[in-house]
């Protein structure tokens, strides 16, 4: 059976994987059913229109990886139209045409991951009232916040490091904008073996949960000015910088290596390149989604020499990148909720653009934390702590939450030191996560080990 003749896939892969599918759909003039992402359908529905999807003979469209576009930081009724709303709004159209032409549209199916709570599909309601939800039914279980999966979420063979990069100062540093920086691995969590060790750290907590962290972060993150962001910005490249020299960091990106830098979407892929390059001396450019889907392969890496590529985080949402297997995260704002940890790190690949379906092991399995076993892929997330500071503790909960919820991912140092841990920190980090919060930045005068930030500044 010829499955062109029925199905239509269109999903994100090179410009030839692309083309061939943009030249299937166009050339088959009755297909039935068409299944792809919804980026992807918006692209082509930008570049294309409706026709060319063949909407009238199509009985069935598949949205995949539907969860995807649901940004928990942007707020869907702003000025801004969010991508999932166009999304919708296409399919407000669909509706329209059936009660114009009095013909059957297609049925849209929105296929939403399986960490996909009843709380993410309230809030969308919430913010879309415009849309007669009506016309949408729920299928299958959607379960609780906080609830334990089957399965792992990220394969036990991806590990993640933990990489505080505080700023050191000197009586110098306020006239000319210098400073090095420290580097230290986060303590790792301790998971426990149980179920119920698992669920008390996701629920015990009176400040530990999405919606008042979303909130927290949200309220913080809005009132640092600019100066201060970048300011953070450059912090976080300059740590980079320094990682990249550590011996086990070459160790791991050794034979010409490229890795992939995601950045937070409130800055410019450009912008952060310029900083990373000054930062690092390494070879530094924005990562082109058109070009650059094979530039991890191994060929690739052979052919030319090894570069760091940088993008923003919305961005690589449903791209699949074969042979990348280094991630670097600049900051905690990058990762916009407990389970988009997961989209992030599942971007690295085999050569062959797969991930093994033996690494999805049940939930319960904890991986090996032998710095013996090498992994199949590491993720680098490095934090911004104030000199002689600690990690935000609503920052440090919420990595926590998403380390356990995404399948008890494995932690491995990067740096060789860990950051110091008493049990006043303890008890200090405690009073945080179980008493109320003060909103510390809504004065708009945060700044980094008590020195107003107010332009550029360079790491000595």
């Amino acid at each position: 059976m010829n499955i062109k003749k029925i199905a239509q896939f269109l999903y994100r892969g090179t410009p030839e994987e692309e083309r061939q599918q943009e030249e299937d759909l166009e050339n088959l003039q009755t297909p039935h059913i068409l299944v792809t992402t919804p980026q992807r359908l918006l692209d082509i529905l930008s570049s294309h229109g409706m026709d060319f999807v063949k909407i009238h003979n199509l009985s069935y469209i598949g949205v995949d990886d539907f969860t995807s576009m649901i940004d928990e930081e942007l707020y869907l009724e702003s000025s801004v139209k969010a991508p999932v709303v166009t999304l919708l709004d296409f399919v407000m159209k669909l509706q329209d045409l059936k009660k114009k032409q009095k013909d059957l549209n297609p049925q849209v199916v929105l296929i939403a991951d399986d960490s996909s709570s009843e709380n993410l599909i309230s809030n969308l309601k919430e913010y879309t009232k415009w849309i007669d939800w009506k016309f949408f039914a729920p299928v299958g279980n959607f379960k609780e916040d906080n609830e334990i999966p089957f399965y792992k979420y990220v394969g036990k063979d991806a590990a993640v490091s933990t990489v505080l990069v505080s700023p050191r100062f000197t009586e110098e540093s306020e006239k000319s904008g210098k400073f090095k920086v420290s580097l230290h691995d986060m303590r790792p969590y301790e998971y426990g073996a149980s179920p119920k060790q698992w669920i008390d750290t996701l629920n015990k907590n009176s400040y530990g949960d999405a919606e008042t962290y979303k909130k927290y972060r949200n309220s913080k993150w809005s009132s640092v000015p600019t100066s201060v962001k970048k300011g953070e910005l450059e912090i976080l490249c300059a740590g980079l910088g320094k990682l990249l020299k550590k011996k086990t960091t070459e160790a791991w990106m050794k034979d010409g290596k490229s890795a992939l830098v995601v950045h937070p979407d409130e800055y410019n892929s450009k912008y952060v390149a310029e900083v990373l390059s000054g930062k690092t001396g390494k070879k530094v450019r924005t990562f082109d989604i058109r070009n650059d889907s094979l530039r991890f392969s191994e060929m690739a890496c052979k052919d030319s020499d090894s570069e760091i590529l940088v993008l923003n985080v919305s961005s690589l949402i449903g791209l699949t990148l074969p042979g990348l297997d280094t991630i670097f995260v600049l900051g905690v704002n990058t990762i916009k909720s407990v389970h988009h940890l997961s989209t992030i790190i599942g971007r690295t690949r085999l050569q062959n653009g797969l991930v093994p379906d033996k690494e999805y092991t049940l939930f319960s399995q904890v991986s090996q934390s032998s710095t013996e076993t090498r992994p199949r892929s590491r993720t680098f997330i490095l934090c911004s702590v104030l000199p002689y500071g600690s990690l935000d503790p609503f920052d440090r909960n919420f990595l926590e939450r998403a380390f356990i919820t995404n399948g008890l991912i494995r932690q491995l140092p990067a740096v060789g030191v860990q950051e110091i841990w008493n049990e006043d920190l303890q008890k200090e980090y405690d009073s945080a996560i179980n008493g109320p919060f003060e909103d510390q930045y809504s004065n708009g005068t945060t700044v980094f080990g008590g020195l107003k930030i107010s332009g550029s500044i360079t790491d000595q």
